[in-house]
């Protein structure tokens, strides 16, 4: 198998293009390791709970192929992150 690391090779049309963005009002690209210089520790756990909801919910939806957590994702994910933040799917 050939390994391919560019960019213009990712989406080629052979496959399913998943795209979702959860973005988190304070949190950093250090939040996810739990090391944000002056970072909310309390908050960050928040964060920490919520990625996990969402991509085991993702996982599960879209890899799993589960309907269910296809729709829940795309239902109520949005309401789960409240006002910690947004969750975009194109």
């Amino acid at each position: 198998m050939e390994r391919v690391t560019s960019g213009e090779h990712r989406n080629n049309g052979s496959g399913p293009t998943f795209r979702h963005l959860g973005i988190f009002k304070g949190a950093d690209h250090m939040t996810i390791a739990g090391d944000s210089p002056g970072g909310d520790r309390l908050k960050d756990s928040e964060f920490h709970k919520l990625i996990e909801q969402g991509t085991t919910v993702f996982v599960d939806g879209y890899l799993r192929q589960n309907k269910n957590a296809q729709s829940w994702l795309k239902s109520q994910f949005k309401t789960e992150l409240g006002s910690a933040g947004t969750f975009e799917q194109k």
